[in-house]
């Protein structure tokens, strides 16, 4: 009996080790190990070497898509950064002068200045695609010793998701909240909408005729051979027509630049009948809207010629301008509408819109 006593201790006892060796390998989901629900590994064991490597894996994030953006840091656009580099605006409608005046831009040393580059028919421009955007043009131009980024773009368009056809409202409001924040000052780039119109037309020709829309000399483009359109009447029906929708857009841009300037943004007023007729002075209206120097860079960018579209005499590129004048007069509008030869037409225009509703605000017609 003793014997039997003995081998069944020794037996026990060996169980009891094989249990507690078990219990260091296998931990229960509870936290309790072994299965016991008291006692806890004072020390694990040493880990084999794959048991660490995949559980160093499994540690790892995910893999990210290809399309996914990085993932979120610091902005590069600190306060010394956004105080050196301010964003500005060229608002306009189309056929202002604004794809001249923006490669004049482009061409000022302390200025970093884009095309349509966030319309949305590109990157768009809602909030944090313009956040990004902002953020890698002013470090760029901070390191380049430049003062300004810009672009420009339709006010209508701004806040816009890529290939998105309406803005939302918010969207809108959050892109030029996020600029004003930045310093933004805007270029309320027009033009009278009689000439406007005229020059809507005529590029539609240069279109057609050669596939592009603008006069371009001295770099041996197919435009060049467009240079001589001449002076070719236009149908007096479509031009009313297009200048209905070309005053709306006109009446618009005016409209998004009054909103802006009550917003406390600074708004310059640059007509395109001014930089045409007085481009020197015009342009340093520009340098020091910006903040920038004005001497060499005007200078420049007044001492080559300039091939337009369409000729300042109006007469000179479509024979019969005072029919098409008689013609949208008879349809409704008024001479307040058909001016375009002043240089400040689009800033009065606009101002009669800011005035409140009454016999002032009355005196312009409402086009039919």
């Amino acid at each position: 009996m003793k014997g039997v006593r003995a081998v069944n201790a020794r037996l026990f006892f060996r169980i009891e080790a094989m249990n507690a060796t078990l219990a260091t390998k296998k931990k229960h989901p509870s936290g309790h190990v072994g299965g016991h629900r008291g006692a806890k590994t004072k020390e694990k064991p040493a880990k084999l070497p794959h048991v660490r490597a995949r559980e160093a894996v499994a540690k790892l994030p995910p893999a990210r898509a290809a399309v996914e953006p990085p993932p979120a840091r610091r902005s590069v656009s600190s306060p010394i950064v956004a105080a050196a580099v301010a964003p500005a605006l060229l608002w306009f409608s189309g056929r202002t002068g604004s794809t001249w005046l923006s490669s004049l831009l482009a061409a000022h040393a302390e200025v970093r200045f884009h095309g349509e580059v966030l319309n949305p028919h590109n990157s768009g421009s809602d909030a944090a695609t313009l956040g990004a955007w902002l953020d890698a043009q002013a470090a760029s131009a901070a390191a380049a010793g430049q003062r300004v980024v810009g672009f420009k773009i339709r006010p209508w368009q701004l806040g816009a998701r890529r290939n998105a056809s309406v803005v939302d409202a918010d969207d809108r409001e959050a892109a030029l909240s996020l600029l004003r924040r930045r310093g933004l000052r805007v270029i309320c780039n027009c033009r009278g909408a009689f000439s406007q119109t005229v020059s809507r037309l005529r590029s539609q020709m240069l279109d057609r005729a050669c596939g592009c829309r603008n006069l371009k000399t001295g770099d041996g483009s197919k435009c060049e051979s467009c240079a001589a359109l001449g002076a070719t009447p236009l149908e007096p029906a479509p031009f009313v027509s297009k200048f209905r929708s070309t005053l709306a857009s006109h009446r618009k841009l005016a409209a998004a630049c009054v909103a802006e300037a009550s917003r406390g943004t600074p708004v310059l007023w640059l007509p395109y009948e001014h930089l045409d007729g007085s481009r020197a002075a015009a342009l340093g209206e520009v340098a020091r809207f910006l903040g920038v120097s004005a001497g060499g860079w005007v200078a420049a960018a007044t001492a080559g010629a300039t091939q337009k579209v369409t000729d300042r005499n109006l007469s000179a590129s479509v024979p019969n301008a005072d029919a098409l004048a008689a013609a949208v007069r008879a349809a409704g509008f008024d001479d307040d509408a058909l001016e375009g030869g002043g240089a400040f037409a689009c800033a009065a225009d606009a101002a009669a819109q800011a005035k409140p509703a009454g016999k002032a605000g009355r005196a312009r017609q409402k086009p039919p």
